[in-house]
């Protein structure tokens, strides 16, 4: 069955599809090309006042602005030493499937929709790519990464003898060896494994890679960005680089959005075919992604914005952010941040969080199931201290479901004697099993955050539940802070 390069964008899951769909089916102007607005919400051809009285004063000043904010978000030079000229250059030189080869269909036609599509990121491909100028990676690690592997090809031949890795969404790990169709130019194996970036620990040692590299994922994360920098920290070796592209929510373009009564998503729509990771769930401003790594142990060496999709700028927007006397540094649609791994994660900002993701991750271990009592392990698997006071402590959230499934009681309790320390556990005895007489419901238990809630959203604490009626969770819960102790 012949599928269209459009049809398949449809049936992608996450990142891209939709928003190659979105960005093709509008007309050229700026807010269509790369924004996330209905159709009824695009930008607006732009009118030049005519040069007449006391206009030409304010015109000239617009275009003075334009040329003031087009010349510090303009994309830099790309890199000398590229052998590519064009995306179509890149698609034309090497197989990145091995599967019509294995067929021996050698002569595969050249896929124009996929050369557009991707053509309109080659200003961000050689933008990315000036800035690891200077850099020797050896052994880089690109996040959130999907086939066709054109990024990877530019590296292997930007770096010679590169060994490349990626992380993606699965379900399965992805390997591919990419075949050179032209002798001058290296073929290269990538293996990307499946994990989820922002909840899952990555698949690698410790201080295993020199470059990690993480372009347009960071706005789809909905839950943790700070583990996801965390992570980068912990798999680059000391010096390694993190280069992070990402949307820049207070661009040029959404500062006109938002004066236009427009959300100023540079890609708002919902994506249900992707799930939660296909649309963006947060779009960031240039100084948070330097403040969550330089808390993730990161020094900030290079950071700045980009116009590298479209270079259109609304002349009374401009004239308004020059007034203003802003950084237009900070004003291009994409951030590019590049940094040094410099020292050990410090901890999530507090500002970006409602509580503190670094401890809400920990597991349940039944140890013994007497007759009459369950002993339960609670193993501190977060990388702090579980704290067992104040706001932010770590306790116990309990649920009572009856024998037809509804929920019918809730209450917290601090079971732990003592802080613990990550990666150890403490041990509690719950008095289960004595009543053999009344019908059982379920006892499910929560890992929770006082003051904050529990912690299974973070994904890194998952529940337990266990047989109980509903006489021993009226014990359960009279006991209180009696109910445990501390191994």
């Amino acid at each position: 069955m012949k599928v269209s390069f459009r049809r398949f964008l449809r049936m992608l899951p996450g990142l891209r599809g939709a928003e190659y769909l979105q960005n093709t089916s509008k007309p050229s102007h700026a807010s269509a090309q790369i924004g996330g607005d209905s159709a009824d919400q695009e930008e607006p051809e732009v009118t030049t006042p005519a040069r007449d009285g006391g206009q030409v004063d304010m015109v000239g000043a617009q275009e003075q602005a334009v040329v003031a904010l087009s010349d510090a978000i303009a994309p830099p030079q790309p890199p000398k030493s590229l052998s590519f000229t064009s995306i179509e250059d890149v698609l034309r030189a090497y197989a990145f499937e091995e599967l019509p080869a294995a067929l021996g269909r050698e002569d595969v036609p050249f896929d124009e929709e996929l050369s557009s599509y991707l053509g309109t990121h080659w200003t961000r491909f050689l933008t990315t790519l000036s800035y690891l100028e200077g850099l020797s990676p050896q052994n880089a690690l690109d996040v959130g990464v999907f086939p066709p592997l054109v990024f990877q090809a530019l590296l292997a031949n930007s770096f010679p003898g590169i060994s490349m890795a990626g992380l993606w969404e699965g379900p399965n790990p992805y390997s591919q060896r990419i075949r050179s169709r032209r002798p001058d130019l290296p073929s290269f194996p990538v293996r990307l494994d499946p994990a989820n970036s922002e909840r899952d620990r990555w698949p690698y040692e410790d201080e295993t890679f020199d470059l990690v590299t993480g372009m347009e994922i960071l706005e789809h994360l909905a839950l943790d960005p700070y583990f996801f920098f965390s992570e980068a920290s912990r798999v680059l070796k000391p010096g390694g680089h993190l280069l992070i592209t990402t949307p820049n929510i207070v661009s040029h373009r959404g500062v006109w959005k938002m004066l236009n009564g427009i959300a100023p998503y540079s890609f708002g729509i919902f994506v249900p075919s992707g799930g939660v990771y296909g649309r963006h769930n947060r779009e960031y401003a240039p100084p948070e992604i330097a403040e969550i790594g330089e808390a993730a142990g990161f020094e900030t060496m290079r950071l700045s914005t980009v116009d590298v999709y479209d270079r259109k700028i609304d002349p009374a927007t401009a004239e308004l952010l020059v007034s203003r006397g802003d950084d237009l540094a900070f004003r291009g649609e994409t951030i590019f941040y590049l940094s040094r791994k410099s020292s050990k994660p410090r901890g999530a900002p507090g500002r970006l969080y409602h509580g503190d993701p670094v401890r809400m991750s920990g597991a349940f271990h039944v140890l013994e199931h007497g007759d009459e009592f369950v002993r339960l392990g609670l193993e501190n698997t977060s990388s702090a201290c579980w704290l067992i006071a104040g706001k932010g402590a770590t306790c116990l959230f309990a649920e009572w479901i009856d024998a037809n499934g509804s929920l019918r009681h809730q209450y917290s309790f601090q079971p732990l004697g003592k802080p613990v320390e990550p990666g150890e556990a403490c041990e509690i005895e719950l008095p289960l099993g004595s009543d053999t007489i009344e019908s059982k419901g379920i006892l499910r238990l929560h890992f929770h955050q006082v003051g904050v809630g529990v912690m299974t959203g973070s994904g890194r604490a998952p529940t337990i539940s266990l047989a109980c009626s509903e006489k021993e969770f009226f014990r359960l819960a009279k006991l209180g802070n009696k109910s445990g102790h501390v191994a």
